[in-house]
């Protein structure tokens, strides 16, 4: 079973701007389909829903492991900053972008996106999280898809692994793994790496905080920005 923490810096991918370079943008963009796509990457991914259950958690939350990094009015700044309101914001942001790289095949993906078994992916994360959330066990692999129809899992399979759509896995912000649900903690580390960092950076902008804090400071028992970030997955 995914486990929420280990993926919310994946996750948290979709709040950073989307770009490539592969397919040269168009300018317009249908604004309605921008919408309707937001709705369905949201129903998938439902990154303000993730955001504002782990922040109720943990009033630490997101240095819950690291308390000495701020003080705690940079706390409660960068938390002000880390919204789910704001998440998705940049949802409809980062679909807008998509549409003028990826337009020609945005009904098809909105197709997929609009599937019980796409959305299987929010309900297999929602469930995880809500029983940690209510400090009940998270239920174990076997017993989430003993309830799971063949057709919903092979729908959800498709969104992760079919090559086709590989845009659709970048602009919900997977990375470019074919296994990468079985490799969910070594993915933990290396996406918050590269993904949570720049949106605390962000944050960190936003409250004056200088980027030293994540640099680490002098001393033995100062970990670095990767492991402080790989404690905050947890």
């Amino acid at each position: 079973m995914i486990r929420p923490h280990l993926l919310l810096s994946a996750l948290l991918v979709a709040v950073l701007p989307f770009a490539s370079g592969a397919v040269r943008a168009q300018d317009d963009v249908d604004e309605a389909a921008v919408e309707r796509m937001g709705e369905l990457v949201s129903g998938v991914l439902p990154l303000g829903l993730l955001l504002d259950t782990i922040a109720s958690m943990d009033p630490r939350w997101p240095f819950q492991d690291s308390p000495g990094m701020v003080d705690a009015n940079q706390l409660a700044c960068v938390r002000r900053e880390m919204t789910p309101a704001q998440a998705e914001r940049q949802v409809q942001a980062r679909v807008r972008n998509y549409a003028r790289i990826y337009g020609a095949r945005m009904q098809e993906d909105m197709r997929l996106l609009d599937t019980d078994g796409a959305r299987l992916f929010s309900k297999m994360l929602m469930s995880g999280l809500t029983a940690e959330a209510q400090g009940a066990a998270a239920p174990s692999e076997e017993e989430f898809f003993a309830q799971v129809s063949p057709e919903h899992f092979e729908g959800m399979e498709r969104l992760l692994r079919d090559p086709q759509y590989g845009p659709i896995r970048e602009l919900l912000g997977f990375p470019p793994l074919t296994a990468w649900i079985d490799r969910n903690e070594a993915l933990g580390h290396s996406v918050g790496t590269t993904f949570l960092l720049p949106m605390l950076s962000d944050a960190f902008t936003a409250c004056d905080i200088s980027m030293s804090v994540l640099g680490g400071q002098s001393g033995g028992n100062t970990p670095s920005a990767a492991k402080k970030l790989e404690a905050v997955q947890k």
